[in-house]
């Protein structure tokens, strides 16, 4: 744990964190500057760390202690943040967690995003489950790898769909594709 073995450098962290949910005012419309200022505390943090370990990280280490820095920072904002987000997207996300649920049927998605019949027979399944996930992740890293899980596992489906629909395109006309 890279935060814990550098108790001065948390401990500003911690203190940042604190100062910037008790004097932070949330405002519709203003989420990106909350991010820059969010982001400038993991940055700063982050490069205490770097140099409290001094040489002693690698490309590695130094993705690794980003990436926990990042997690801590919103973990410890997660509740000063997450009612405002909610409140602000409200709308946009009721229809996602439409578009969501309907895509869990490979007919309904199809439909509603008006592509033809190839794309139909592909199941959306565990790319929709994936995404459902969502809801129990804090961080942005963690949101973006199960972002990237659910588009791979959607890309595989594709990429099977096409595979036996050139399959079946052979089968029909030997030697054509």
């Amino acid at each position: 744990d890279w935060l814990a073995n550098a108790p001065k450098t948390e401990d500003w962290m911690l203190s940042e964190v604190l100062h910037f949910s008790n004097t932070y005012v949330q405002a519709p419309g203003c989420e990106a500057q909350c991010a820059r200022r969010i982001q400038r505390i993991v940055d700063e943090s982050t490069r205490k760390l770097l140099h409290h370990y001094d040489t002693k990280a690698g490309k590695n280490d130094q993705q690794s202690i980003q990436q926990q820095v990042e997690h801590q920072v919103y973990t410890h904002l997660f509740q000063f943040l997450w009612g405002h987000i909610i409140r602000t997207l409200k709308d946009y996300d009721r229809k996602l967690h439409k578009h969501i649920l309907d895509s869990s049927d490979p007919s309904t998605l199809a439909r509603q995003l008006m592509v033809d019949d190839l794309l139909a027979t592909v199941d959306c399944r565990a790319s929709a489950a994936e995404l459902k996930r969502l809801d129990s992740m804090i961080s942005p890293h963690e949101k973006v790898e199960c972002l990237v899980r659910a588009r791979t596992f959607m890309e595989n489906q594709l990429t099977e769909a096409v595979r036996a629909e050139r399959a079946r395109a052979e089968r029909r006309q030997p030697g054509v594709t």
